[in-house]
């Protein structure tokens, strides 16, 4: 059973946690981020200093194993933190120049233009390219060509031969095969040893590994070769090359084992414990669980991310991870608060056995049925102190367990113990859920972001025109206020002095634009001084909205056409990011039939689970003015095709209005960068041939030079 959510999560987290889903062809545009995304390569300063936030199921094993230990008391050296990145690190850390940068640079002292030496290889069955020849081997033919150099001369026959039969061994790095002929017996020792080292090594990257083995094998024996000590280490590289890993592991010990193989032992250890991983994953599992929760851990990043690839590993194998999480208290930890269905009762049953900070979270996250059960969970969650790394998380779950009062008022208590801002951004949302009335509706739904991410494309440059400073909504709360939130209510929030201007200035917006579409005049009326106020390049627009009501339907017909910000709805974090009555080149532009609601992250996903947002504080008569509202404007028609058509209709009933020329135009550029369906074409068509038949000399005319066909 188990195994069957391990998958489920697996997929999750890839999806969670990938690599953004980006078009061939552009960055994704700049959006607010207001809760936990967790990065790929490493944990923000805060989390890595224990300041967790709230800890949730899908963060990958590392964070979760960061996460583990300090919420169980553990601590890490200030060294190790600030350095603390989620990769797979190399040992020692990359040099600035590469091995194959090295390589040219050496041989500039013979060439003045030394051929790259691309080091990946395509596997033919595969059809996918692996690195063939690593770092190690560019240097140290690099560091011999050199001593070669200053030994001999760039122009000596010695150094040419050398040279010329390591151009052939590199050849094999992406192509070949290319192997160099043995030197005569009766050249120098020294040459011949270089290279018998070279022919094995061509034999090595070229994927003739029995060759390459019995040659390293060879050169090992060989008391007089410079290369005698590296040898036996790259028999074992030959082994595992083949797949011949048992092998490869006694090659190894043996190398270890043997005081005179000291110049093999940094690389023979490295390469035992990748074998470790590979040949006794679960041992290995353990090994590392131990090592992440070590006091004073010597390399903690090393251990976690080894702790981390083996996890991964020991994932797609049934049964594999339950078996290791035998004794093994972290990742029997981690299993059970990754699965929103984990092992009935365990988390209760480890908890009650450890009393531990994680497994309070673990079972809290469980959400038990019995009533003793939760008030023993919710004792232990009160005597969680405030100073405790678990702290936020131990709340944040507890509320699940409570009446809403209770709730509400253990919300109040984290809030104000100053959480981090994205933990504070959930437990905001969290206390949303209870909002009594609009003003605390309002209150809760205004959030900080954590960062920002994209490009913004409506500015030159790459400097944004919003950043984390500025406040904003989150996908809950605007859809609250687009589905749940009369026209009433809602535009009255657009004068409300506890909203940010640009908070005000995104829900005026959709108000105006909800009440222009709904034939509401008198809320559109209202609301004109604010727009002036808000948005003063559309303000003639707006005071023309004082005429008989189709004049005024036209005249804000015409406003939308000519601000293709303008949309019945709220967007979340920084809205739409072209200015007001500017055409977004991406086509952000106005409103689309139908439109969907915005995906909620991840956080706010596993806050409402089945549930959706909700404004419980409504009267009987606001949730029926808003449900009836909220049907009129799903109900529309995409913008291109509603604006269009009515501008059309205006200009055959009122063919000698000045404005209407200048409305036709719009009408057609509408449909060009607006959403489109199966009818956009003919309202373009009909709109570009009533401007065309009737107006054709006007400057209006001229500028529409085509329909469009979609």
């Amino acid at each position: 059973m188990r195994m069957l959510r391990v998958v489920a999560a697996m997929v999750l987290g890839a999806l969670l946690f990938g690599e953004n889903d980006l078009n061939s062809c552009s960055v994704e545009p700049l959006r607010a981020i207001f809760t936990a995304e967790i990065s790929r390569e490493g944990p923000d300063k805060d989390f890595a200093k224990g300041e967790l936030g709230i800890v949730l199921p899908p963060f990958p094993p590392a964070y979760l194993a960061l996460a583990y230990r300090y919420m169980s008391g553990g601590r890490l050296p200030a060294d190790q933190i600030s350095t603390l990145v989620f990769q797979r690190k190399q040992t020692p850390d990359p040099p600035t120049t590469s091995g194959a940068e090295d390589w040219q640079i050496a041989q500039q002292q013979v060439f003045a233009n030394p051929v790259y030496v691309n080091p990946y290889k395509e596997d033919s069955e595969l059809h996918l390219f692996f690195l063939n020849c690593k770092e190690d081997a560019f240097r140290a033919a690099a560091a011999t060509l050199r001593a070669l150099i200053r030994a001999y001369g760039v122009n000596s026959e010695r150094m040419k031969q050398w040279l010329a039969a390591q151009d052939m061994v590199f050849q094999n790095c992406n192509a070949g095969p290319a192997i160099p002929q043995p030197l005569e017996p009766t050249a120098d020792a020294a040459a011949k040893a270089d290279r018998a080292y070279q022919v094995a090594a061509a034999h090595f990257y070229s994927g003739q590994y029995d060759a390459a083995r019995t040659e390293f094998a060879v050169i090992g024996r060989d008391a007089g070769s410079p290369w005698r000590g590296l040898a036996p280490y790259l028999v074992a590289r030959a082994m595992i090359r083949q797949g011949d890993l048992s092998d490869a592991e006694k090659q190894v010990l043996a190398i270890l084992k043997d005081p005179k193989q000291t110049e093999g032992h940094e690389r023979a250890d490295h390469l035992e414990a990748w074998l470790k991983i590979r040949l006794y994953p679960a041992e290995r599992l353990s090994e590392t669980a131990r090592a992440v929760m070590e006091p004073h851990p010597s390399d903690f990043q090393q251990s976690v991310m080894d702790y981390t690839y083996l996890f991964g590993q020991l994932e797609q194998q049934q049964g594999a991870l339950d078996k290791a999480a035998e004794g093994n208290d972290l990742t029997d930890w981690i299993l059970d608060f990754q699965h929103s269905d984990p092992v009935e009762g365990h988390a209760l049953e480890r908890w009650r056995a450890t009393h531990s900070t994680p497994w309070l979270v673990a079972a809290l996250a469980a959400k038990p049925d019995e009533e003793g059960v939760r008030e023993e969970l919710l004792k232990a969650a009160d005597e969680t102190p405030p100073q405790s790394p678990g702290y936020f998380t131990v709340q944040y779950y507890a509320v699940a367990l409570m009446a809403k009062e209770a709730a509400r008022a253990r919300l109040d208590a984290a809030l104000s113990a100053k959480p981090p801002r994205a933990a504070r951004n959930l437990l905001l949302a969290a206390r949303m859920r209870f909002a009594r009335d609009w003003a605390e509706f309002l209150r809760d739904a205004q959030r900080h972001p954590v960062d920002v991410d994209g490009y913004d494309y409506s500015v030159a440059g790459t400097t944004p025109s919003h950043t984390a400073d500025e406040i904003g909504l989150d996908s809950d709360g605007v859809d609250v206020l687009n589905h749940l939130i009369p026209l009433s209510l809602e535009a009255g929030a657009a004068l409300d002095s506890q909203l940010t201007v640009d908070i005000r200035r995104e829900v005026a917006t959709a108000a105006w634009t909800k009440a222009v579409l709904l034939n509401q005049w008198a809320t559109a009326r209202k609301l004109g001084p604010v727009m002036a106020e808000l948005y003063p390049t559309v303000r003639v627009d707006l005071d023309a909205t004082d005429l008989d009501e189709n004049e005024a339907r036209f005249a804000a017909v015409l406003t939308m056409l000519r601000n293709p910000g303008l949309r019945p709805y709220v967007e979340a974090g920084f809205g739409r990011l072209t200015k007001m009555d500017r055409i977004d080149e991406f086509r952000d532009n106005w409103w689309c039939a139908a439109e969907q609601d915005r995906a909620m992250s991840y956080a706010l996903s596993n806050l409402y689970g089945q549930e959706k947002p909700r404004a419980d504080f409504l009267t009987a008569q606001e949730v029926a003015a808003a449900k009836a509202e909220d049907e009129g404007v799903r109900a529309l028609a995409g913008a291109p095709d509603l604006l269009a058509s009515e501008t059309v209709h205006f200009a055959k009933e009122h063919p000698a209005d000045a404005r209407v020329p200048e409305a036709l135009h719009l009408a057609v550029r509408a449909t060009r960068y607006g959403c489109v369906s199966e009818h956009t074409s003919i309202a373009s068509r009909e709109a570009f041939e009533l401007l065309h038949s009737r107006y054709p000399n006007s400057e209006w005319a001229r500028a529409t030079p085509y329909w469009f066909k979609n």
